[in-house]
């Protein structure tokens, strides 16, 4: 199995504390990764460095073979969506929101605003389209996030707890939506605390504890 990802002592400090501190990993490309640890673990900050979103103090970072530099980040970023425990929606509609990152590249609007409508389609929320983003639910907000990251058609996903503090009807869809992802042959890393669902879902369990793998199960 390819490796989307490969670190070699890859370190993050904040302050004088090393948040992140692995000396080797590989993670498996077309495939689902889950990354397990207690609160303050370092999974957030692993999800970070995966996304080329915050730089390695030291170390190196390889996506799909290519060594993660200031220069290439924005490029792989753009091949990357992360979803974030709990994120950010703006002013606007549901629709706006899920069309966004397609605007920002660029894409038409007609074409950006079918697209969006599409991804709001997956994730069931195609009937709130142009309601405002600000008056949704914990789990509408997180599954209109979910389409704003499938919409840009992304080779891998990262979410950060995507199960979490969601109400149940949101938890199924959310599972279904990923699931479907990853048996479409891309690249999935998500954590969680959801004991339940990583099993069934795993390919590869990436155990954290202080920054540290304490473990690693090849499924």
């Amino acid at each position: 199995m390819t490796a989307a990802y490969r670190l070699l002592q890859v370190r993050f400090a904040w302050q004088t504390s090393n948040i992140i501190d692995i000396e080797q990993l590989s993670i498996p490309s077309q495939a689902c990764t889950v990354i397990l640890g207690d609160n303050g673990a370092g999974k957030t900050t692993l999800l970070s460095l995966l996304g080329c979103v915050i730089a390695p103090s030291s170390g190196t970072i390889h996506y799909q073979n290519q060594k993660v530099t200031n220069r290439n980040s924005l490029a792989f970023r753009r091949r990357i969506a992360a979803l974030h425990q709990r994120p950010y929606l703006f002013r606007g509609t549901v629709l706006e929101n899920a069309a966004l990152a397609l605007k920002l590249r660029g894409i038409a609007d007609s074409v950006a605003r079918e697209m969006a409508m599409q991804g709001l389609r997956q994730v069931g929320l195609s009937a709130l389209a142009q309601r405002s983003a600000r008056t949704l639910s914990g789990g509408e907000a997180q599954r209109v996030a979910l389409a704003r990251c499938l919409v840009t058609k992304p080779e891998t996903l990262l979410l950060d707890e995507p199960f979490s503090h969601l109400d149940r009807g949101s938890v199924e869809i959310i599972d279904t939506v990923i699931r479907a992802f990853a048996a479409n042959g891309c690249t999935l890393v998500f954590s969680t605390h959801d004991h339940q669902r990583w099993p069934e879902l795993a390919d590869h369990v990436v155990v954290l504890d202080a920054g540290k793998i304490i473990d690693k199960v090849q499924g």
